[in-house]
């Protein structure tokens, strides 16, 4: 080897060195946020409608964390306490309906698409419906769907105990 060859090849190292230092240096930077997406086209559908339904009664939360609607009640260990605590943490529930001049919850909706037949989901579902009758939280499981007809979102919040304040348009559903 010549000299000439020497300087290509400390030349070639010093590039893959530098390459090696930027892409490792890439996988440092601090994560960034951008917007998420908040509901689906079909919860948003879905929204809409039970809007225009309960508007006048109730007031609908939608993507409420469990936590938030329930509490474990007081005279337990705090392991126990803890531990009921941090199952419901992280779940959330889609629909929230509440009382329009109180804002206390009357009832919960889970609107169950593909994904609800998976067993993790299954499982967290059987949590959910036990945590909300525990806590005496009506919860309605409705099939996801594109559409949603006003009548049968009717006849089904009818069904789980709701007074409806309908025009009389409505009423013909």
């Amino acid at each position: 080897m010549n000299l000439d060859d020497y300087n290509w090849l400390e030349l070639l190292i010093l590039v893959g060195l530098i390459l090696c230092l930027a892409l490792m240096g890439r996988g440092f930077r601090d994560a960034r946020y951008c917007r998420g997406r908040f509901l689906s086209k079909n919860e948003k559908e879905f929204l809409r409608k039970l809007d225009r339904i309960v508007g006048a009664r109730y007031r609908v939360f939608v993507q409420v964390r469990l936590a938030d609607l329930v509490d474990v009640e007081t005279g337990a260990s705090n392991r126990s306490r803890w531990k009921a605590i941090s199952r419901v943490f992280a779940k959330s529930v889609d629909f929230v309906l509440c009382n329009r001049s109180t804002l206390d919850p009357v009832l919960i909706l889970e609107l169950d698409d593909r994904s609800h037949q998976a067993a993790d989901r299954r499982r967290r579902d059987q949590l959910v419906d036990r945590v909300c009758a525990e806590a005496g939280l009506p919860l309605v499981h409705l099939k996801a769907r594109w559409s949603y007809s006003e009548g049968e979102l009717i006849k089904t919040l009818r069904g789980a105990g709701l007074s409806l304040a309908l025009s009389n348009s409505m009423e013909d559903l």
